[in-house]
């Protein structure tokens, strides 16, 4: 049964990394192809050298490194494609920063096992793939190796313009991304158990599965190359969708403002900001933007600014006597030059001009 896992192991490997290659020269001009291709001749990689590790075992100040590196890139690699069917970044500068710490976390995995020969710490068990003795670091990174991918996937739903829940589940795409995260999370969990149980059968299973599933996963994308350039149009339609506002809506929002400037003139709050606002009327934060830009045609920093100067307006009427300055900080402006840029804009005039327009009493 060795034998014939061994075989396997290695003929999917080189399967992987043939077909990951393959797709990576047909792949140019597509993004995820790309990506995908990345991470499949990765995956290849590592399965190729373990099937072959017990012909060529070399030492773990080698293969560490080689495997660590590898993980790195399979890792990002799954970033990048997530990031691109999700629409790409919504925070600006997310990739750069996601790969200076996924080098120091490699560097830290790289490093970490030497602290077992330093410190001259015994065996705590073996290794459930080749039984090989493992320290206690040792046997610290075999397990975190894995933890970058999956923070990578935990990372990108986070960072992505659009959320993957939003996805069309009866789309193709939408039903593969189901069917593909369903089946990788119960074939993870395998493994994991196999891991943790010391269970070699349990785990060379999960890891026979994983590899069929690489490859399932190649030969549907290979079959339907136009999958994830789908998927990512359907979602910016999905999204799109979400953010359009009923009538019932955008009419409930409408008198939730006026109690708030009416009653509790909300506006003349220094602190107050989109989150905050939208907080106050129990509302996500997107939907009161999507308020102002549609219904009102005006987004909230003019709406804001709208009502402050309107209120400073009014009390020049019935306060003739206070000073332009005691009125704005009043209002909620922070300085005087903010105040002054902003009536002027509205007003077409400065603040003094404006109140030397006004009627003696």
């Amino acid at each position: 049964m060795d034998a014939v896992y061994e075989y396997f192991r290695g003929s999917a490997g080189f399967a992987l990394l043939v077909s990951g290659l393959g797709l990576m020269l047909g792949s140019r001009r597509s993004p995820a192809l790309r990506q995908l291709a990345h991470i499949l001749a990765a995956s290849g990689i590592l399965f190729t050298l373990s099937a072959i590790d017990p012909l060529f075992h070399l030492p773990w100040e080698v293969a560490n490194p080689i495997i660590i590196a590898i993980i790195l890139v399979l890792s990002q690699s799954l970033f990048d494609l997530a990031l691109y069917v999700e629409g790409g970044e919504r925070v600006r500068g997310v990739r750069d920063r996601v790969r200076r710490i996924g080098l120091a976390w490699s560097a830290f995995l790289i490093l970490l096992p030497w602290l077992d020969p330093i410190l001259g710490l015994p065996s705590l068990g073996s290794s459930v793939e080749d039984r090989d003795s493992l320290p206690l670091f040792h046997m610290i990174v075999s397990v975190a190796i894995y933890v970058w991918p999956l923070a990578m996937s935990v990372v990108a739903s986070r960072m992505g313009r659009w959320r993957l829940r939003e996805f069309p589940s009866k789309s193709l795409g939408g039903k593969a991304i189901i069917i593909g995260a369903s089946a990788s999370g119960l074939i993870l969990a395998l493994i994991s158990l196999g891991s943790i149980l010391a269970s070699q059968p349990l785990y060379r299973l999960g890891q026979s599965l994983l590899e069929f599933f690489l490859l399932g996963g190649y030969l549907f994308v290979a079959r339907k190359p136009e999958v994830f350039g789908k998927l990512r149009q359907e979602l910016r339609e999905s999204h799109a969708r979400t953010l359009l506002l009923s009538k019932a809506e955008a009419e409930e929002i409408r008198r939730g403002l006026a109690a708030l400037v009416e009653k509790d003139s909300v506006f003349l709050d220094t602190s107050l900001d989109l989150a905050s606002l939208a907080s106050r009327l129990g509302l996500p934060a997107y939907r009161l933007s999507k308020y102002f830009n549609t219904s009102l045609n005006t987004s909230f920093p003019a709406w804001l600014n709208g009502l402050r100067i309107d209120y400073v307006c009014a009390q020049m009427r019935q306060r003739p006597h206070d000073t332009l300055l005691d009125l704005a900080l009043e209002a909620g402006y922070g300085s005087k030059a903010v105040f002054n840029a902003q009536f002027s804009r509205i007003k077409g005039m400065s603040p003094s001009e404006y109140r030397k327009s006004l009627p003696r009493s």
